[in-house]
């Protein structure tokens, strides 16, 4: 068996369990029975062979020992012990938020269930079991998109112990030939790793819901079942967009098709998370694969994004990326350069924007907002390389009108024009589509008014809102909440002395005139109710007197730095920060990760610290526009601070194998290069008196801030680091 294949993971969010036994009913542990003819069929299930069906003989002496395996299973009373090792404390009623297992008694669960199920002989040694249990400690503490190896399963044990496999009789000091040894291994090998992912996985699946989080971000979280199923019931009464339907009444309902739903617990409740991109339904024309929703809405999006970037107005105060916010706030500086006057700040939240959509003036919006009556679809990929030299592909399909006939290289001049396509090779696809207006319509319509999900059996129709997993509800949320704006707050949005930005349901005014904030702040809560947006007045803030509004919160006087979206504006100079306050403690660091320590470990978490880099690299928080030299170097040295805790918290996770004190020249050169790439980068926004030395400094300084009080790990490394501080 191949070392680096990997073990399954497919114990996420299972539905439903077995009221008295810890594995399905159909699970080959409970239909066979505990006889020689059960433990060879199980044996045969386990060590199948490619070429051979029948048992390899250098097994056929070990029947007895997985007869007693077989035994001991059946008269394991798996509920006890789950009840005994993760009993369930208190309902969810009585808490408020659902409760999960803590790790240790997940482990200690199943500890015992290994003991006392699994014969020691098939161990081979108190060893392998120790080694074992280890191992499987690290397979339940794996994160979210975390893998496991056939390599890892098998680290520290010893495949001599392991006498259910016997080995032709020797003379004394024969040794075992090459390939019965690897034939030995093969078959101890697949025993385990059958044992983790047929007997273990589904044991977890069955004894427990197992998600993450909304605040452990990619950590994995167990929950008993009793209590989930409590927490659900209590989330679907509280959604009110939803409406259940009836088997055969799902079939009535025109929709583009079914998407499964989920729910993940955030810090009180539950949070439905909807998944259109699962390719569950049918398609009815060749070929004949499932299709997911979203990619029914793929000319749905390029139609849509055509005349977003044809009419820009048409999302009012939206801002998309961290691009547009720096344009708007360098434009806005640069009018009021000089303008000694007070800024006014009103940060806003809309309750559940999405579920409180209104349908019908939805779709009203659309018919005004598709205004040709076809659309031809282009499909282009554009072929870039990126830090590390591998290739980037993104597939594209643009929108245009179906007038719009001009040659690719025409087609390729206009887009390059838009677009920063440097060093990039565009490639066509000359399969090219239509779609005219009613087909657009109807579509929407099905998307909109038909959306069926799926919770457990249960199917649901949403009634109103939008789906929040689909690819356009984006541009769907911004397009109906530009309107309103555009409708309620023309003033705002013409005045030149505010600025009003949106990302996506989070609004924020910052203006020159007080009577302005106040009126913008009481009109928006007071809506039409025609919209049904409603506003979230515990996250709302401003940084002024409010007497008639005493439930708003007020920024206190001695605070300058107001939060936004991931951000922290200055209500004085209006400059830009990162908000780093989530990431200051290790333990929420190290949630965030996603790291594969399977294949390449070292090469994967540089690349990983790069791109992590690169998303704090925007000119938003480097170009002097908007910020002082003062603080884009403050913004620098967090960035870098950040960088220092997530390299860190990398090599804690590596294998013992890649350590730093092993190979420290490679984790230097690995900084060095992403230092070098990164002020490539940053180079086209930074002042010229922030130089290449100063940006390196402040790297080298920040790592070294951290690891310094960490000597014992780090303590090569720290003299390779401050001989490179002293070299610049």
């Amino acid at each position: 068996m191949d070392g680096s294949a990997l073990v399954s993971r497919q114990i996420y969010h299972a539905v439903g369990s077995d009221k008295k036994r810890c594995l399905p009913k159909t699970h080959v542990m409970e239909t066979t029975p505990s006889s020689s003819s059960g433990a060879i069929s199980l044996m045969t299930l386990i060590f199948q062979d490619k070429d051979s069906k029948r048992l390899a003989k250098c097994l056929r002496d070990s029947v007895d020992v997985f007869v007693v395996f077989l035994r001991r299973h059946k008269s394991c009373p798996f509920k006890v012990l789950l009840d005994k090792y993760c009993p369930v404390d208190g309902k969810y009623e009585d808490t408020g938020s659902v409760k999960n297992v803590p790790y240790f008694q997940v482990k200690s669960l199943c500890l015992a269930i290994c003991k006392r199920v699994i014969p020691l002989k098939i161990w081979g040694s108190q060893v392998n079991r120790t080694a074992f249990i280890s191992n499987m400690e690290r397979y339940l503490s794996l994160r979210k998109k975390g893998n496991m190896s056939v390599k890892n399963v098998m680290q520290g044990i010893r495949i001599s112990d392991c006498d259910f496999v016997k080995l032709p009789k020797r003379a004394h000091d024969c040794r075992a030939s090459q390939s019965e040894s690897n034939k030995r291994q093969g078959l101890v090998t697949k025993f385990f790793v059958w044992l983790m992912n047929s007997y273990i996985a589904p044991l977890l699946r069955n004894a427990f819901t197992i998600t993450e989080s909304i605040p452990g971000r990619n950590r994995v979280f167990f929950y008993r079942k009793e209590m989930w199923a409590d927490a659900q019931a209590a989330a679907v009464q509280d959604m009110h967009s939803l409406t259940p339907l009836l088997e055969e009444d799902a079939g009535t309902v025109e929709s583009l098709g079914l998407a499964p739903m989920r729910l993940i617990p955030k810090t009180c409740g539950l949070r439905p998370i909807v998944n259109l991109g699962a390719k569950i339904n049918p398609s009815d024309s060749f070929p004949y694969q499932p299709r997911s929703v979203n990619q029914l809405l793929s000319n749905i999006e390029s139609v849509l994004g055509y005349e977003r970037q044809r009419s820009p107005d048409l999302l009012g105060a939206a801002v998309m990326d961290y691009g547009e916010i720096f344009h708007k706030i360098s434009s806005f500086k640069g009018m009021h350069k000089g303008d000694g006057r007070c800024l006014h700040f009103v940060r806003l939240d809309f309750t559940k924007c999405y579920e409180r959509i209104n349908q019908d003036k939805m779709l009203e919006i659309l018919e005004q907002v598709i205004k040709e009556d076809e659309y031809t679809i282009r499909k282009y990929c554009t072929v870039k390389t990126i830090f590390n030299d591998n290739l980037v592909f993104k597939h594209r399909q643009p929108a245009a009108p179906a007038e719009d006939n001009r040659y690719f290289p025409a087609f390729v001049e206009d887009v390059t024009r838009k677009r920063k396509l440097n060093n990039s090779l565009i490639v066509d696809k000359m399969n090219y589509g239509s779609i005219c207006r009613d087909e657009l319509m109807r579509d929407l319509v099905k998307h909109i008014k038909g959306n069926i999900v799926q919770l457990s059996s249960q199917k649901y129709l949403q009634s109103c809102g939008i789906a929040q997993g689909s690819k356009i509800s984006p541009i769907l949320c911004n397009l109906y909440l530009g309107h309103m704006e555009r409708e309620v707050f023309p003033d705002v949005l013409c005045d030149k002395d505010s600025l009003l930005m949106r990302w996506m349901d989070d609004p924020l005014l910052v203006t020159y005139d007080l009577e302005l904030a106040k009126r913008y702040l009481t009109t928006t809560l007071e809506l039409d109710p025609a919209y049904n947006c409603e506003v979230n007045v515990e996250k709302c803030l401003v940084n002024f007197d409010i007497p008639a509004q005493k439930e708003i919160n007020q920024l206190p006087e001695c605070d300058c730095w107001i939060f936004w979206c991931g951000l922290l504006m200055n209500t004085v100079t209006l400059e830009v920060k990162y908000d780093y306050s989530k990431t200051q403690d290790m333990k929420d660091v190290k949630n965030s990760l996603t790291f594969d320590v399977t294949k390449t470990p070292g090469m994967k978490m540089m690349e990983n610290l790069m791109a992590a880099m690169q998303t704090k690299l925007h000119q938003v928080f480097l170009h002097p526009t908007v910020n002082s030299i003062r603080t884009v170097e403050t913004n620098l040295q967090e960035s870098f601070m950040y960088f220092a805790r997530r390299f860190d918290a990398f090599v804690s996770e590596l294998p013992p194998r890649i350590q730093v004190h092993q190979n420290p020249d490679f984790f230097v050169k690995g900084m060095e290069n992403i230092i070098q790439r990164y002020y490539v980068l940053a180079s086209r926004f930074l002042d010229r008196t922030i130089t290449q030395e100063k940006v390196f400094s402040l790297f080298y300084q920040a790592v070294l801030e951290l690891i310094r009080r960490k000597s014992v790990r780090y303590g090569v490394l720290i003299d390779m680091l401050k001989g490179k501080v002293n070299s610049l």
